[in-house]
């Protein structure tokens, strides 16, 4: 005989939900281990630096991500400032720049992999010292360093050395044969 009664009829829908709720639970474990294995990169990250400027955070937390998956030791020591004094654009391209070449620089290198960045305001001027390994002899011509990546233009120097007059700075840069050390001041308050 067909039986057509709710009882019948919801069995097999019980065991669909008791297998999805089975399914359902392991995913939720494996999204809460996930979002805790999240949170600890975080507090992880945080302890390195505390950044309100969603630009340059987000720009670092790449460039994080980058170094990790590269075997680079970043290590950032930063005050909270905001960068609003900064066109949006030239936050990203100082900070992207600068980051980008000293990542280049340091997965050059078969052993000691690293990246110091300091980042602190003092007065009306904001600090940035960056020093990173090497592993390639710098090429100089007229006074003025030359691209050693391949079909690459090597404007980056010149890029930032503009961006940083255009906020009434100074930048810097010494070497050793191991080691890169940029040092870059900006004013706060004035513009060109």
């Amino acid at each position: 005989a067909y039986r057509t009664s709710e009882e019948e009829r919801g069995r097999p829908q019980d065991l669909c939900r008791t297998g999805e709720c089975n399914m359902g639970e392991t995913e939720k474990t494996m999204r809460e281990e996930y979002a805790n294995k999240l949170l600890e990169e975080i507090e992880d990250i945080q302890r390195q630096f505390h950044c309100s400027d969603r630009i340059v955070c987000s720009i670092l937390w790449d460039k994080i991500q980058i170094c990790n998956h590269d075997n680079i030791e970043l290590d950032i020591n930063m005050q909270d400032i905001r960068f609003d004094f900064m066109e949006k654009t030239d936050v990203t391209v100082l900070f992207a720049n600068l980051l980008d070449n000293a990542i280049d620089a340091s997965k050059k290198c078969k052993h000691d992999r690293r990246i110091f960045l300091r980042i602190h305001k003092f007065k009306d001027y904001v600090v940035i010292k960056m020093i990173n390994t090497m592993a390639q002899t710098l090429e100089i011509s007229d006074n003025k360093l030359i691209s050693t990546k391949r079909e690459h233009t090597g404007l980056g120097i010149s890029i930032l050395t503009d961006l940083v007059n255009k906020y009434c700075g100074n930048m810097n840069y010494s070497y050793t044969d191991k080691e890169f050390e940029t040092k870059i001041i900006l004013s706060t308050n004035n513009r060109i």
